[in-house]
């Protein structure tokens, strides 16, 4: 009888010990590095946007709201874990700075694994745009640029009335280097919300060297 109830006890025991035991939960990793892809260089303290999000209705409409901002070390890298929740997905893209352009469209990682994710970008540097139309008979200005040719950018200087006196702007912003551009200036005449006619056409290509400034 003795021998019978040291048993029962020891079993007991082994079965609490077993049961008390659980499986640490999984993280979300994402990890990489973020270049400068005119010279191959990486670039510190690079903000990353994370986002969490809900799938929407429609294909696309995701509804998604900051989670994080981490930031790329003195080497160029980053790495940053967290616990994701049970429903949502997140993304991640290069935030607004001053040294590379920000993501247009943000990476979907996958929960609970690692992800490695690298960045190359080229180098954001200063145009320095003047810009002088000789005052003209018509009455709206539209000043812009764009891209030439693949990773599409573009930027409006102006649209608006035709001043009184001379158009004579100078400009400066921050355009990525190592493409081409062109530089369009449309003259015409607006007869009502979104209605123009006698269009004048002016254009202009430019290349963006990487370095300080260009001027154009």
């Amino acid at each position: 009888m003795q021998f019978k109830l040291v048993f029962l006890c020891l079993f007991s025991v082994t079965l609490t010990s077993v049961s008390c035991k659980k499986e640490s939960p999984k993280l979300t990793v994402v990890k990489g590095e973020v270049r400068n892809a005119l010279t191959a260089e990486l670039v510190p303290n690079i903000p990353l946007y994370i986002l969490e999000c809900d799938a929407g209705f429609y294909i696309g409409a995701d509804r998604c709201t900051d989670f994080k901002t981490v930031y790329t070390d003195l080497s160029g890298h980053f790495n940053f874990s967290f616990q994701s929740k049970k429903g949502s997905f997140y993304k991640i893209g290069i935030g607004i700075n001053d040294k590379i352009p920000a993501t247009e469209y943000f990476g979907k990682l996958i929960n609970n694994q690692e992800n490695l994710l690298n960045f190359s970008e080229n180098p954001l540097k200063i145009l320095q745009l003047k810009i002088t139309i000789l005052r003209h008979d018509k009455n709206w200005v539209n000043i812009s640029a764009s891209s030439y040719g693949g990773n599409y950018w573009s930027y409006n200087f102006y649209f608006g009335r035709n001043p009184p006196s001379n158009f004579d702007t100078t400009y400066n912003i921050n355009i990525p280097a190592g493409r081409q551009y062109i530089l369009f200036a449309n003259l015409s005449n607006k007869v009502a919300e979104y209605t123009y006619q006698n269009d004048e056409l002016f254009n202009k290509y430019f290349f963006i060297e990487n370095v300080d400034t260009t001027k154009i």
